[in-house]
């Protein structure tokens, strides 16, 4: 029998071995904390504001008459041999308007009691001529859309249709639809073009603000008759004109334009009828008589997002002369439904703002004096304001009092704005910096918008955790102690009117005990590396051994 001997490979083998113990007995590697080095965790979660309109599509219905496109002359009834006064516009000219869109409700309405069907699409959508201009100036008429999105269809511009003009009796209710005759005066017929077909859309849709409206009389119903009201006749006047504030004439301030049923002749029996059946365009306006110790009170609101303001219809009033403003009705919220306290637009809340004795808004109306000539109430809607503070502290055994800390505040509301020094992008996100002790305050803040609050660039070493409070509530966590990301979880900071909103974010580093052992990662693995290759050559030699002892 052969003597045993030790080969090379066994002795190395051995050491392969050793090497492995040794290394399973060293702790796990950890990368421990210098002292002084502090992550802080912050972060504000953002919160869709803002507000979304419901513009779901209307039922089907059973397809109404679509009124003939302009275009024809043919009419089943006769026009009326009226001529306006001189001081009217009777020209051909259009007046471009811009296109409509306001957030604000409005519920249907015509002469006829509204409609919650819709009809199916328009058919036979004509775009026939209007009549040529002459070349007269346009009337100066101020449209202002007053209805949500939700009540105004989507709609082509492609045809040309009949304008129904009428004006509210003074005294009359224009949401009163048992008699539109006893409501309205008829003033006409003329044309608007650039929008679709009326038989398409749904009875009250209304198109303020849409289109192309013509001045030119269709078919004879020449525009703004003389109107006979309590025994006295009055003109037209153009409003801001040299009558229009002269007794006997009278002038018109724009409510509305939308899709109605028919067409009805007017207390006056001017305008030509048409059968219920048929959906229309209407243009609805408040009238102003003037007359001899009589005066038209009326209240005209402008809306957020508008630059024009709209006449509230239910309160314009016929008054004596020398009555008390202190006893006029003062429109009440909900009254019409789109006339509210607050209005939320794009995220942001407005409030109604009072009213006021001139266009411009800077004269507050005290209502103590009295009525001595036709007057107009102006009211307005401004963004509710408030504040935000964001401050900034840390502590703990490791940390670091002098460093400076990043946060990032993203809104889109305030896109493109500079609050306090602090601008936002176009993508609506501002950057601020901070030390321990330190805070920052963004003042006049549009209530109703909520800002997002994120801690970033922060260093990945230091076992830390942190905490936020808004409003001096409970303490929220917004990153884990240990934890490694770069950024903390963000907080919601939603600004309300009146008030300072305050966050307060904390960091606490706490420095880890030195153990006097420090690891490199880099011979572990050598060390492995060196076990695993040991353990083959084991194997292959322990194989080799017994081929020889069987031989």
């Amino acid at each position: 029998m052969r003597k045993p001997r030790i080969s090379k490979r066994f002795v190395l083998t051995a050491i392969v071995a050793a090497a492995v113990v040794i290394g399973m007995a060293v702790p796990d590697a950890r990368v421990f904390a210098d002292e002084g080095e502090v992550a802080v965790p912050m972060e504000v979660a953002s919160s869709p504001m803002s507000e979304e309109v419901d513009a779901s599509a209307p039922e089907e219905a059973v397809e109404p008459a679509s009124e003939e496109a302009v275009g024809s002359t043919t009419s089943d009834c006769a026009a009326p041999s009226v001529t306006p006064d001189s001081s009217a516009t009777a020209g051909a000219t259009t007046m471009d308007v811009p296109a409509a869109g306001t957030d604000r409700s409005d519920q249907a309405q015509s002469k006829d009691a509204p409609s919650t069907d819709t009809p199916s699409a328009a058919s036979d959508e004509t775009g026939g001529a209007g009549e040529e201009p002459d070349g007269t100036e346009p009337q100066d008429l101020v449209l202002v859309t007053n209805v949500s999105a939700a009540s105004i269809a989507e709609r082509p511009a492609s045809g040309t249709y009949r304008l129904y003009w009428y004006a509210l009796i003074p005294g009359a209710d224009s949401e009163s639809y048992e008699n539109p005759d006893g409501t309205w005066f008829g003033l006409g017929v003329s044309t608007i073009s650039g929008v679709s077909n009326p038989a398409g859309l749904a009875i009250g849709t209304d198109i303020s603000g849409a289109g192309t409206i013509s001045y030119s009389a269709w078919n004879g119903y020449s525009l703004f008759p003389d109107l006979t009201w309590d025994g006295a006749t009055y003109k037209y006047a153009e409003a801001g004109s040299a009558n229009a504030s002269k007794q006997g004439y009278y002038t018109i301030s724009h409510m509305r334009t939308r899709v109605a049923n028919g067409a009805n002749a007017g207390n006056n029996n001017y305008n030509p009828v048409v059968a219920h059946s048929t959906h229309t365009y209407h243009i609805d306006n408040t009238i102003v008589l003037n007359e001899k110790n009589f005066y038209t009170v009326q209240f005209a609101v402008r809306y957020p997002g508008e630059t024009g303001f709209s006449s509230l219809g239910e309160y314009a009033k016929r008054v004596e002369h020398g009555t008390a403003e202190s006893s006029l009705t003062k429109p009440s919220y909900g009254t019409p439904d789109e006339f509210r306290e607050t209005i939320a637009k794009d995220g942001v809340t407005y409030r109604f703002d009072g009213w006021y004795t001139d266009e411009t808004c800077t004269t507050k109306a005290t209502f103590a004096g009295s009525v001595t000539a036709n007057t107009i109430y102006y009211g307005r809607y401004v963004p509710e304001l408030g504040n935000l503070t964001i401050s900034k502290t840390v502590s703990g055994s490791a940390a670091n009092v002098n460093d400076t800390f990043t946060f990032e505040l993203s809104c889109v509301s305030l896109a493109n704005k500079s609050i306090s020094g602090v601008a936002f992008n176009a993508s609506g996100v501002a950057t601020v910096t901070l030390k321990h002790g330190q805070s920052v305050t963004l003042q006049n803040l549009p209530a109703g918008i909520t800002v997002d609050i994120r801690e970033v660039n922060l260093r990945v070493q230091a076992k830390t955790s942190a905490t936020a409070r808004v409003d001096g509530g409970a303490q929220t966590t917004i990153k884990s102690e240990g934890s490694t990301s770069t950024s903390t979880d963000q907080v919601q900071a939603a600004i309300t009117e009146g008030k300072t909103t305050m966050v307060e974010v904390n960091n606490v580093a706490e420095a880890v005990p030195d153990t006097g052992v420090t690891v490199n990662t880099t011979p572990m693995v050598g060390l492995l590396a060196t076990s695993v290759m040991g353990g083959v050559a084991l194997a292959a030699e322990t194989v080799r051994r017994r081929c020889r002892d069987e031989e």
